[in-house]
């Protein structure tokens, strides 16, 4: 299922459902996503808290320059968000070719913010997904009840999308609450 559209204005709709379906019933993931990082990172050297400001890949090796030195790989996956891409905070040698650089500048960049919201009582029904409509469209109008994943949990999981969640981030604790 996508939920997460973002700005409705800056949809193709042609392309709103673009991907593979596997046919598959839909699951959630409920103990992390880190569980597969951890299985295929098993036998890796992982640096954490490391910047990388260059990535040469014009030999057959590739150095990458970070914030504690240089490493040496036979590949790199760069994973990084569209947004350091963007802002050329690592630098790639050669550069990338300029059809990547066009397609970085010119693809859009959607925000999304979750909420957990947990509560003494439960009070709403036992469904997976719980949608409401808001006042306004893009912010808080479905719900994962973490319930129906765990008997023992009662809270919620909301989503602003868009402006919304560009919104929110500027908002105090207290007023997102409320």
């Amino acid at each position: 299922m996508t939920f997460d559209f973002g700005d409705l204005e800056k949809l193709s709709s042609t392309l709103i459902n673009e991907g593979e379906d596997f046919g598959e019933e839909e699951l959630l993931i409920t103990n992390g996503f880190d569980k597969i990082i951890t299985y295929i990172a098993q036998d890796l050297d992982i640096k954490l808290n490391t910047r990388v400001n260059m990535i040469d890949y014009s030999d057959d090796k590739v150095l990458i320059s970070h914030s504690d030195g240089v490493l040496e790989a036979d590949y790199v996956l760069v994973t990084v968000p569209l947004g350091v891409l963007r802002s050329k905070a690592i630098e790639f040698c050669p550069e990338l070719p300029d059809s990547k650089i066009d397609a970085i500048q010119k693809i859009g960049i959607n925000c999304t913010n979750k909420f957990l919201l947990v509560f003494d009582q439960i009070f709403w029904d036992k469904s997976n997904y719980i949608v409401y409509t808001s006042d306004r469209k893009n912010k808080f109008n479905w719900f994962i009840n973490l319930t129906y994943l765990d008997p023992t949990y009662s809270g919620l999981m909301t989503f602003a999308y868009a402006d919304a969640a560009r919104e929110s981030e500027t908002l105090s604790d207290e007023v997102l609450i409320e």
